[in-house]
């Protein structure tokens, strides 16, 4: 399952893209198991990570290829800056992961 929220916003560095990810994941355990917090952390952690580097090998492939698929420049337009090319803009990517245990109806 999942749920997308799109924001975007301005904050005056045309040269600049911020990837912000915030991911709800849900693992799904048997009434007689329970994760402790340090697993559920290396979990988030783990997960977190993974996201990170394929969002950055995304847009190194939409950089590479000259692409903007993530509308990145029609926010640029509305800015005011015309000019905006991928190619030469540096991205930045977070990732935040929350484990949300849930008990399986199957088992």
């Amino acid at each position: 399952t999942m749920t997308v929220h799109t924001k975007t916003r301005y904050d005056g560095k045309e040269r600049h893209v911020y990837v912000m990810i915030s991911a709800n994941l849900e693992v799904y355990t048997a009434p007689s198991l329970r994760l402790p917090a340090a697993t559920v952390k290396e979990i988030s952690q783990a997960a977190a990570e993974t996201m990170v580097r394929r969002i950055t090998g995304l847009t190194e492939k939409l950089k590479a290829a000259g692409a903007d698929g993530a509308l990145w420049k029609d926010v640029a337009d509305q800015a005011g800056y015309f000019d905006f090319d991928l190619k030469r803009t540096s991205v930045s990517v977070t990732v935040r992961a929350r484990i949300s245990p849930h008990f399986s109806p199957s088992v």
